[in-house]
């Protein structure tokens, strides 16, 4: 019992330490190529940080069991949401936009209720796995207008 809390405490560490050098690693990299810290955060460090979870679920999904591919997504989601958010706002305010939440909070929804209609018959084909991927891609492309949108305009605030 007290060798797997020591490899538990082990574990942590390192799992620490590699997401600082990834995200760190990342960042240089990309401000290298003239990527913005938007583009950095949207999607190489989120995307990034995902891969555990993905390869989670890919050897679940091999080894057939749904539930666990399941479980992950939707806990995950709820720890990203709910876990996060919440401790940031203990140690700091967060900034709120109405726009940007009602915006947000309206895909928020439209997409948990596109994934309780997806998994109602306990399956998720390939079609809805396709689905939502494009849904994601076109959230992306989303969002990269609407910075440019923002950044424009404090473009011309400025002047």
């Amino acid at each position: 019992m007290i060798f797997n809390i020591i490899i538990l405490i082990i574990s942590f560490f390192i799992l620490v330490k590699s997401s600082d050098y990834f995200v760190k690693s990342s960042s240089s990299i990309a401000k290298s190529y003239g990527i913005s810290d938007f583009v950095i955060g949207l999607t190489l460090v989120a995307i990034g940080t995902s891969v555990p979870e993905l390869a989670s679920s890919i050897v679940a999904s091999i080894k057939g069991s749904g539930g666990i591919v399941i479980g992950n997504v939707i806990g995950s989601n709820i720890a990203n949401i709910a876990l996060i958010i919440g401790l940031g706002a203990l140690f700091a305010n967060i900034p709120k936009n109405k726009d940007l939440v009602k915006k947000d909070g309206y895909i928020l929804l439209f997409i948990t209720g596109l994934i309780i209609l997806t998994l109602y018959d306990l399956k998720l084909t390939m079609v809805e796995g396709l689905v939502l991927i494009i849904l994601y891609l076109s959230y992306l492309m989303f969002l990269f207008e609407k910075k440019e949108d923002t950044e424009i305009k404090e473009k011309n605030e400025l002047k």
